[in-house]
């Protein structure tokens, strides 16, 4: 398992509750969030808060940057605060499964180069999360695929946080402290917001889950790591524009132990090798965009410079030479979006873009004077796409049918050494009555291989481990990660069929869903960790022995196989809502009415519940090895599951809350993992369940300055679940706990 990520809950419990109180007492976090008071440009109803009787507050706000009837569905504050996380981007990561995998996220109506100093604002600079329409989506270039959220911030926010955070490994170790310090002001347009960040993240190491390790076999399972970033934004209107700025600087060291035992300098001096690696990276950003006559432009510009060191260590002193490398990209991209002509059904609509990115490695062995310099990579990409509606509902002989329009889309791709290549795309969208929409798209599109997958630098990782199907046995070798510059690009078709269904009533709002999504593409790129018997069967090229058969290097870096093809079903049902409550919408868009409803009566509450099932995932390798069912063979160790079920739910009433979320991965019963004859393999069912509760200490009543103190306590994995895999020779539990899963997560 890869490293947990910074935002992973707060506290971590094992299934047996051992010495719990030490635990709760090293794991709270509070949230501390203060600001100055300033004068609001609210008019107010005086009203006693002991009495709770309604107080209507009426806010001055800018119009709405997407119109309701282009909305599938609207996430409100009171349900983004029950989840009571520190940032968007920490919100939008535990909302994924909401979205779905290919997410894309404009802001205030407008799309930006990046989207990094948005994510730093804390989660009360949102009015709500607005989840568009598939043709709404489209007018802002993005491909049927892609979910696009709308992020609608408050007109008026004032902030200042000071934020800590603790975790700790369900088994031990792995701790890690999270630092941050927040800035935001937002007035309509005018945006400034900056983050810094601290970060301590604790290894684990092999003797830290079995303590009778040898000294020459400890290694790491999760390297340590310590960081700090900056995350800065700015934003104001520029005439008819808006310009838009973000930077991020950052540098981190993370240090991993090999397990190889060395001899330094030939005195019999034996110290653990350690590799230790080395980041910088400043990036920037700029868009500049606006209305203007009938369409919307905009501009775009990144930019990125990173700087990578790697060196191998015996105690304090080098082993090996080390790899310096120097990486830079620059991209820009100008869009445009807007109606064409005004039809009898409705706007016919058009949107385009066209960008170009261009990127470049150098690697540099030790302090040797030599330069390896990587090919540049360039790439220059085009799109072009309308919307025509055919009927609406109510008009003509058609009108019965509810609103049905089609759309089309055209685009070009071109990349250093992969050639050129064009794509289409058609799409149908029905709104069958009010909340129940249609949709289905018919995509072809290229692929080409990211800068990364190619001039990556080539970097030797000794020590980790990995299963030797040849000796049934976990043994350290040396992983070799990096580009591959014999990638070839690949292209893709994709069908896909979706319906949903929107209710609201003045209690709750409900949102069901379905979709269904065919693909096979040519040349897929892939790459394989914890390889299985299989997969070291299929790819020797891939494994490195000795004289005497033993695993000795794994090459992960990507390739390219023949074919891949997927088929799978996923569904979804949403429902929130406020014990209670009742809520007025002014019916002017510049004002909004809330009651004391919305602030303090019945709990607030969020439920949801998505589940996906692959029908089909086969991989044709070429090279007449013929097709691999990756569910009945799977080239990983950890296995394929058919189906996957994720339940998310929230709870919030006036300073108190809670959250959770159950995570199930179907088992299965396969075939020899090798292929060959042999007891078949079984997959465990897997279910993992997670409990965050939290506590605001004080809270300010002011709608554009908040002020908190906020606790917060959370289990991860309550029940101490991992992966069970049996009829695999040499792969135990005590192994599968330190190859899939060390952490407890």
């Amino acid at each position: 398992m890869t490293r947990p990520n910074v935002r992973r809950p707060l506290f971590r419990l094992d299934a047996q509750c051992k010495k719990i109180w030490p635990w709760v007492a090293s794991a709270l976090c509070a949230s501390v969030i203060c600001a100055p008071s300033a004068p609001h440009a609210q008019s107010r109803s005086a009203t006693d808060p002991a009495t709770g009787t309604a107080e209507i507050i009426v806010t001055g706000r800018r119009p709405r940057t997407i119109a309701e009837k282009d909305v599938a569905e609207s996430i409100p504050p009171d349900v983004i605060k029950i989840y009571a996380t520190d940032s968007i981007g920490e919100l939008l990561g535990r909302l994924s499964a909401r979205f779905g995998p290919n997410v894309s996220i404009i802001v205030n109506g407008r799309r930006l180069a990046s989207n990094d100093a948005i994510e730093a604002l804390p989660p009360e600079a949102l009015e709500q999360i607005q989840l568009l329409n598939p043709t709404k989506a489209r007018e802002f270039g993005f491909s049927p695929a892609q979910t696009v959220i709308n992020l609608e911030l408050r007109p008026k926010f004032q902030f200042f946080a000071a934020e800590g955070s603790g975790s700790m490994a369900t088994d031990g170790a792995g701790e890690a402290e999270t630092s941050t310090l927040r800035y935001s002001r937002i007035r309509n347009d005018q945006r400034l917001t900056a983050a810094l960040t601290l970060l301590h993240q604790g290894g684990i190491r092999q003797r830290d889950r079995f303590a009778s390790t040898a000294s020459q076999n400890d290694r790491s399972l999760i390297p340590s790591q310590d960081a700090i970033t900056f995350t800065s934004g700015y934003g104001r209107p520029l005439g008819k524009l808006n310009f838009d700025f973000s930077a991020d600087a950052g540098l981190s060291r993370s240090e991993t132990l090999t397990g190889v035992v060395a001899d330094v300098s030939g005195t019999s001096d034996y110290h653990a090798s350690h590799q230790e690696n080395d980041i910088r990276f400043l990036r920037a950003s700029t868009t500049l965009g606006g209305q203007i006559g009938n369409y919307f432009l905009s501009l775009q510009v990144n930019g990125e410079r990173s700087w990578n060191t790697i060196r191998n260590l015996a105690g304090n002193e080098v082993t090996s030479p080390g790899l310096n490398s120097m990486s830079s990209s620059f991209s820009g991209t100008l869009t445009a979006s807007g109606t064409l002509f005004q039809a009898p059904a409705g706007p016919v609509t058009i949107d385009g873009s066209l960008g170009a990115t261009t990127s470049d490695t150098t690697v540099r062995q030790g302090n040797a004077a030599g330069q390896q310099n990587s090919p540049r990579y360039s790439s220059l990409s085009g799109q072009a796409g309308i919307t025509l509606p055919i009927t609406r509902k109510g008009q003509g002989m058609l009108g019965s049918i509810g609103d049905l329009s089609i759309g089309g889309r055209l685009d070009y791709s071109q990349a250093s050494a992969f050639g050129r290549s064009i794509a289409v795309t058609s799409t149908l969208d029905w709104t069958v009555f009010e909340g129940l929409r249609i949709a289905l798209s018919r995509a072809s599109s290229p692929g080409l291989p990211g800068a990364s997958a190619v001039l990556a630098p080539i970097v030797m990782r000794p020590g980790t481990l990995v299963y030797d199907a040849s000796r049934d046995a976990v043994v350290p070798v040396t992983i070799i990660t990096g580009g591959r510059d014999t990638l070839s690009r690949s292209a893709s078709s994709a069908t896909n069929i979706s319906a949903e269904f929107h209710k609201s009533t003045p209690i709750a709002s409900m949102t069901a869903s379905f979709n269904y999504m065919t693909s096979e593409t040519t040349n897929p790129l892939i790459s394989i960790s914890n390889p299985s018997p299989l997969a070291q069967r299929i790819f020797p090229d891939l494994f490195i022995r000795d004289a005497s058969g033993a695993l000795v290097e794994f090459d992960a870096r990507p390739f390219n196989a023949l074919r891949q093809t997927n088929r799978e079903i996923a569904l979804s049902l949403r429902l929130s809502g406020r014990l209670g409550s009742k809520s007025v919408d002014a019916p002017s868009d510049e004002t909004k009415v809330r009651t004391a409803a919305n602030e303090g009566a019945g709990p607030v509450w969020d439920f949801g519940v998505t589940y996906s099932y692959v029908l089909q995932r086969r991989l044709v390798l070429g090279n007449d090895q013929g097709s691999v069912d990756v569910l009945a063979n799977p080239l990983a160790l950890t296995g394929t599951p058919r189906g996957r079920l994720n339940l998310q739910w929230a709870l919030g009433w006036k300073k108190f809350g809670a959250n959770g979320n159950v995570s199930w991965e179907s088992g299965a019963r396969v075939r020899a993992i090798d292929d060959l004859a042999g007891a078949p393999v079984r997959y465990s069912p897997l279910t993992k369940v997670g409990l965050e509760i939290f506590a605001e200490l004080a809270r300010s009543s002011a709608l554009d300055n908040p002020a908190s103190l906020r606790v917060k306590v959370g289990v991860d994995n309550i029940f101490n679940k991992r992966l069970r895999v049996t009829g695999i020779p040499g792969y135990d539990n005590a192994v599968q706990r330190i190859l899939s899963d060390p952490y407890g997560s």
